[in-house]
């Protein structure tokens, strides 16, 4: 038996199947992933020089079907919380900054990830938000104060690369859990455990928990592919992508996996939710035109798109 679902929506993805944002083959990516069940997706950059993110804006076709805008990630974050992405590219944070590094392309931006902490995060955080562009807190050490007093919308790749909780200091994993903002979740059974999930499907539900893929040029590869991504060699394990020294690099999944994965794990009223419906709302898209038949085990085995 299976069950028809809506189309889903990834608002976090670097690239798949070889593919990559950064490399400018976002259109190729996006038709990839529309054969996949992902009907709509925000294409994503990395923390790069201005010449690097405005290469990968150039490439892409604004009309191409399922782009819902450009998530740029970075390179406005904390040195102290950066991940996999660049450290010497990380730039302090002004509307001159931006302005900057999208060069003519700034009404493809719907997403920055950024630390409200850093100097002019905050500001910059308010000159976004006037420009309708959603302001989400990521590779970010911010105490919870900081956070309260800065316009922050979403928070990108919940309790990855963050401040983390703690019962004097909440951190920006307490303010995630308190506030009302919407949480990304990378759920991959890699960056998240099953129980940190379910904490936070409790704390945001119906409506406040969107499923990311994080997904990179690894997505759909081969275990024990390697390549080089952003500069960085790294090797897909265990269902992961890692630099060199382990550090988790996006993830290797595309949003199809994590839909099955919550399904499997934590149900299909929080697969769907949060994997079409909660991101869909987010971005104000229009009613889904996609139908995925589902099985019971949660695997997408059929797109269906009306014409």
């Amino acid at each position: 038996m299976s069950t028809l679902v809506p189309g889903l929506v990834d608002i976090h993805v670097h690239g798949a199947k070889g593919l990559d944002v950064m490399a400018g083959q976002t259109n190729a990516l996006l038709a990839e992933l529309r054969r996949l069940g992902i009907e709509h997706a925000c294409p994503t950059t990395v923390t790069a020089t201005a010449q690097d993110v405005q290469t990968a804006l150039r490439a892409i076709d604004p009309g191409a079907p399922g782009f819902a805008g450009v998530h740029l990630e970075g390179p406005f974050i904390s040195r102290e919380k950066p991940g996999a992405q660049t450290p010497e590219n990380i730039r302090e944070a002004s509307h001159a900054a931006f302005e900057e590094l999208v060069g003519e392309h700034a009404g493809l931006i719907k997403i920055v990830t950024l630390a409200p902490e850093i100097p002019g995060g905050a500001e910059l955080a308010t000159y976004l938000r006037k420009r309708g562009i959603i302001v989400s807190a990521g590779h970010t050490n911010a105490i919870y104060e900081q956070l309260a007093t800065a316009p922050v919308d979403h928070m990108t790749h919940f309790y990855n690369a963050m401040s983390p909780f703690g019962h004097r200091e909440l951190g920006a994993v307490g303010y995630g859990l308190s506030q009302p903002v919407l949480c990304e979740l990378i759920y991959d059974r890699v960056h998240v455990s099953k129980p940190a999930a379910e904490i936070l499907w409790k704390a945001k539900k119906p409506d406040r928990m969107v499923a990311v893929s994080d997904g990179t040029m690894a997505s759909g590869m081969a275990d024990g592919w390697s390549g080089v991504m952003w500069g960085n060699a790294v090797t897909k394990r265990e269902g992961a992508v890692r630099l060199s020294d382990g550090t988790l690099a996006g993830s290797a999944v595309t949003l199809a996996d994590v839909f099955k994965f919550l399904w499997q794990d934590l149900g299909p009223e929080v697969a769907i939710a949060a994997c079409s419906t909660n991101p869909r709302k987010a971005l104000g898209l229009p009613e889904s035109k996609m139908r995925l038949k589902v099985e019971d085990d949660g695997t997408i085995i059929e797109v269906l798109e009306d014409r």
